[in-house]
C-alpha cells in the first residue's frame, strides 16, 4: 500500500512536472536523432514521429520538438506500428501517437499478468504485447483444444482483436517474420502466409524465423537453409548453422565454422572455430584461441561491430564499457560491466557486487547486493548474505503486490475489474460510464453479456441494453439467443427478433449450452433432462436420467430408466435402442456391435445401414475401412460400399503434409496391388507386386523385383531399379536402396548422398 502511495504522488508529481516542461533542442531529421542543448536524459531513435526519453529508470514520449507527449513515469514503453505500450508496475496502456489512450486495441490498456483477457469464443488467450507473440500486425493466441471440432485450433489476431487466421490443422505455431510464420503438425514444421495458406509444407524438425529472406531448418539432425518458397539455398548437410545477418550464414561442419551468403554460395572456408553475426560488413572469429574481426573478405580488421539499439550501443574498448550513439556521442565510459536494459536500468558488476546504473550511465543503486535480478513490474530480486529480497528502483525493499485491479479496450469499451470484485463499463472515447456494479462480464461476438445480481441481460458496442436484465441464464449460440425468466424461454435469432416464447408449468427449470451441438440446448426439472430443438424451438420435456451429446454422429444418447434412446434433434423423435455397445461414427450414424463382436451401422431411428458383420475402422475424409471373413473393402461415410470387402489389404497414409481429398488409396487383390480413389473407382489397375501409399504425389511400386515410382496418373517417374524404395515423407527427398548401399534421392531419382543403413 506505501509503495502505491509513494507511486501515486511520484505520478502527480511528475505530470505536474511534465505539463510545463520541453525539452531544449533540434530534431536530426536525417539520423531520426534529437540534439540536446544539455545532456539530461536518454532519447532514442525517432518512430512515427515520437521518440523515448528516459532518465533515473523511467521513461517517457517527446515529439519532434522535444515536447511531452507522454509524463516520464513508466517503467518501459514500446514504440510499434499500431501504437505506444507503457507499462507502469504489472499495469500495461495503449496510447495513439498524439498521447491519447487506444480505445479499440484489444491487447492493450491497464492489463496485468502479460495483458491476459477471457475471451470466451477463444477460450484462454495469454497476450504480451511486449514480446514475441505480436508481429507484423498479428497476434498469435495461445493455442488450444476446440472442444466443438475435437482438435487443436491455432488461431492469430490482429491488434483489435478480431480473427484472421484459424485452423486445426496444426498443434502450434509462430510468430509472423518475413510474411511468415512456422507452424507444425506434431513434430514437423513448415510455415504458412498471412492468409492462412500453407507455403512451405511441416516437413523439417528444426526451423527459424525468416530473415532476409532465408531461413534455417533441420532434419535427422543435419541443417540447411531454405528461401520463401521452401528451395533449398543451402543443403541440409550440416553439424549447425545461425542465421542469416547481414548476407551472411556462419555454417558449422564437424568442428569448423565456414561462412555462407544467402544465396547459398560458400564465401569463407572452414577454418574458424567459432563464429558471431555479422553487422554492416563485419564478424567476428575465433582462430587458434583468439578472437579477432574480419571483414566480408575473411580479411582481419579493427572495426568493433556491435549493433546500435535505438540508437545506442555498447563496447568494450581497453577494459572499458563504453555506451554511445549513432552520432559518434559517448554516452559513458566505465569500468564495471553491464549488459541490456530493462524497465531503465541496467546491473552493474563491480569487485563482484551488484547494483544498477540508468540509460545515462548514473549509478541509481550502488553496487552493494551479492546477486541481483533485472527489474520486473518495477521491482528487482536481490541477495545480500542469505536474505533474499525485492526492492524498488529507489532501493527500498519491497513486495511484490498482485494486483486487484485491470482493464482492456474492446471495440471502445474498457472493461474494468474494480477492487470491490466488481466490473464497470467505461465509454473509452467519452469516459462515460456505460454500467458499473456488475458481477460478470463476458465478450460474445458482438455482444456483453453482463450479469448483476445473478440477472443478465445483453449490451452491444455502444452500451445500449438490448437485452434486459431478466435473465436468470443467458445462451448465445451460433444463429440463435435463449434467455430463461421465470416460467418463461425466449428464444431470439442473431438480430434480437423473438422467435419464440416457450411457457413453462413452474419456474423450477434450468436451461444449460451444449457447446458441441448448435442445434439444442439442455434443460432440467427435477433432476430429469429434456432438450429444446432451436432449429425449430420445439422442447423435448424433461424425463431423461441423462444426456450425453455424440459429437460425430451429431446425435444425443438419453437415458430413461432401464432404457436407453437415441435423440435427433433435427428430426425431433427419440428412437429406443437396443444394442449394447456403440461408437461414434459419422453425421445420424452410430456404429454398434453386439457383445463386443462384429459392428455394423444404424441411423437415429434404428434403420440398420450396415448389418453387423464387418470390423470397422476410419480411414478419414469420410471413408472408412471395412473387414469381413479376413478381407477389406471400403465404405463412405453413410454406410454405402465402395469397394466389396475382397481385397488383400486396403491400405492409406493420412498426415497434414500429403495431399488431400485426391489422395489415392492402395488395395491388393490375388497378390497385386493397384490403386482406388475415395469413391471406390479403380485409377491403377492391379499390376504392381508390391507398392506404398502416395505421399507427395508419388507412390512407390514394385515390378519385376525392382523397386520404383509412379504419379496418380500411372506414368513412370522414377525408372524401377531399386531393391527398396520408401515415400517421399518430404517434398524432396527419399530413402531408397540399392544393393547393398541406402541412398537418398529426389524427386528425379538423382543421388542426393549415401544414407546410414
Amino acid at each position: 500500500m506505501i509503495r502505491r502511495l509513494l507511486l501515486s504522488f511520484f505520478t502527480l508529481f511528475s505530470v505536474l512536472n511534465f505539463a510545463q516542461n520541453k525539452i531544449e533542442g533540434n530534431y536530426d531529421a536525417k539520423n531520426k536523432m534529437f540534439i540536446q542543448k544539455s545532456k539530461n536524459f536518454w532519447i532514442s531513435e525517432y518512430k512515427n514521429g515520437v521518440a523515448k526519453i528516459s532518465k533515473d529508470g523511467y521513461y517517457g514520449i517527446i515529439d519532434e520538438s522535444g515536447k511531452y507527449i507522454l509524463p516520464m513515469i513508466y517503467d518501459e514503453i514500446y514504440l510499434t506500428n499500431e501504437g505506444i505500450f507503457a507499462k507502469k508496475e504489472a499495469e500495461k496502456y495503449a496510447f495513439n501517437y498524439d498521447g491519447s489512450t487506444n480505445c479499440n486495441t484489444f491487447f492493450g490498456a491497464n492489463a496485468n499478468k502479460d495483458s491476459y483477457q477471457q475471451y470466451p469464443a477463444y477460450k484462454i488467450l495469454n497476450f504480451d504485447i511486449y514480446g514475441k507473440p505480436f508481429s507484423e500486425g498479428l497476434f498469435l493466441s495461445k493455442q488450444h483444444y476446440n472442444n466443438e471440432t475435437n482438435k487443436y485450433q491455432l488461431t492469430y489476431l490482429d491488434e483489435f482483436g478480431n480473427v484472421k487466421i484459424t485452423t486445426d490443422k496444426y498443434i502450434s505455431g509462430g510468430v509472423f517474420s518475413e510474411g511468415l510464420a512456422a507452424v507444425s503438425y506434431f513434430k514437423y514444421w513448415g510455415f504458412i502466409d498471412k492468409t492462412g495458406k500453407e507455403v512451405i509444407p511441416p516437413i523439417y524438425d528444426y526451423q527459424s524465423i525468416f530473415r532476409e529472406g532465408v531461413a534455417n531448418v533441420s532434419k535427422n539432425n543435419k541443417y540447411g537453409l531454405i528461401d520463401s518458397r521452401g528451395n533449398i539455398i543451402i543443403p541440409l548437410e550440416y553439424d549447425q548453422i545461425h542465421p542469416a545477418f547481414d548476407g551472411m550464414v556462419p555454417v558449422k561442419k564437424g568442428d569448423k565454422f565456414g561462412i555462407f551468403d544467402v544465396k547459398g554460395k560458400q564465401v569463407l572456408d572452414f577454418i574458424y572455430e567459432d563464429v558471431s553475426i555479422f553487422n554492416n560488413g563485419h564478424g567476428q572469429v575465433k582462430q587458434n584461441g583468439k578472437w579477432f574481426f574480419i571483414n566480408k573478405r575473411g580479411e582481419a580488421s579493427d572495426y568493433y561491430q556491435f549493433p546500435f539499439e535505438e540508437g545506442y550501443r555498447f563496447m568494450d574498448y581497453k577494459g572499458n564499457k563504453v555506451y554511445e550513439d549513432k552520432l559518434g556521442n559517448v554516452i559513458f565510459k566505465n569500468t564495471f560491466d553491464n549488459k541490456e536494459y530493462r524497465e531503465g536500468l541496467s546491473i552493474i558488476k563491480e569487485n563482484s557486487k551488484f547494483g544498477f546504473a540508468d540509460r545515462l550511465g548514473n549509478v541509481i543503486l550502488k553496487p552493494t547486493y551479492d546477486s541481483a535480478e533485472n527489474f520486473k513490474d518495477g521491482l528487482a530480486r536481490v541477495q545480500i548474505g542469505n536474505e533474499n529480497f525485492y526492492i524498488d528502483k529507489k532501493g527500498n525493499k519491497s513486495q511484490p503486490e498482485k494486483p486487484t485491479k485491470f482493464s482492456f479496450n474492446i471495440k471502445g469499451i474498457t472493461v474494468s475489474l474494480e477492487n470491490n470484485g466488481t466490473y464497470s463499463l467505461v465509454n473509452c472515447s467519452t469516459k462515460k460510464t456505460l454500467e458499473k456494479d456488475i458481477n460478470d462480464v463476458s465478450i460474445l461476438g458482438n455482444f456483453i453479456v453482463i450479469n448483476k445480481n445473478n440477472n443478465k441481460g445483453l449490451l452491444d458496442f455502444a452500451g445500449n441494453a438490448v437485452l434486459k436484465t431478466i435473465y436468470e441464464e443467458l445462451i448465445l449460440k451460433k444463429d440463435k439467443i435463449i434467455g430463461k425468466s421465470e416460467n418463461n424461454i425466449d428464444i431470439f435469432d442473431n438480430n434480437l427478433k423473438l422467435e419464440k416464447k416457450l411457457s413453462l408449468s413452474d419456474s423450477n427449470f434450468k436451461i444449460y449450452d451444449e457447446k458441441k451441438s448448435d442445434n439444442a440446448v439442455l434443460i432440467e426439472q427435477n433432476s430429469k433432462k429434456g432438450l429444446i430443438n432451436i432449429v425449430d424451438n420445439k422442447m423435448m420435456s424433461p424425463r431423461f436420467e441423462s444426456l450425453s451429446f455424440l459429437d460425430k454422429s451429431g446425435l444425443f444418447l438419453g437415458k430413461y430408466s432401464t432404457e436407453n434412446y437415441l435423440i435427433d434433434v433435427k428430426k425431433n423423435i427419440a428412437t429406443l435402442f437396443t444394442l449394447n455397445n456403440y461408437e461414434e461414427f459419422s453425421k445420424g450414424i452410430i456404429k454398434t456391435s453386439r457383445y463386443g463382436k462384429n459392428q455394423g451401422l444404424i441411423d437415429s431411428e434404428n434403420n440398420i445401414i450396415l448389418p453387423s458383420e464387418y470390423d470397422i475402422s476410419f480411414l478419414s475424409n469420410k471413408t472408412a475401412i471395412v473387414k469381413k471373413n479376413n478381407l477389406y473393402g471400403l465404405i463412405n461415410e453413410k454406410g454405402k460400399i465402395l469397394l466389396e470387402p475382397k481385397y488383400q489389404k486396403i491400405y492409406h497414409s493420412d498426415n497434414a503434409y500429403i495431399d488431400g481429398d485426391d489422395e489415392l488409396i492402395l488395395v491388393k487383390l490375388n497378390n497385386k496391388v493397384g490403386f482406388a480413389d475415395r469413391n471406390g473407382n479403380m485409377k491403377i489397375n492391379f499390376q504392381y507386386e508390391e507398392g506404398t501409399p502416395f505421399n507427395n504425389k508419388l507412390a512407390s511400386v514394385k515390378l519385376n523385383g525392382k523397386w520404383g515410382y509412379i504419379d496418380k496418373f500411372n506414368q513412370l517417374i522414377i525408372n524401377n531399379i531399386y531393391d527398396e524404395a520408401w515415400p517421399f515423407i518430404d517434398t524432396y527427398q527419399a530413402r531408397a536402396k540399392i544393393g547393398n548401399q541406402y541412398i537418398i534421392i529426389d524427386k528425379s531419382g538423382k543421388k542426393i548422398r549415401n544414407a546410414e543403413n
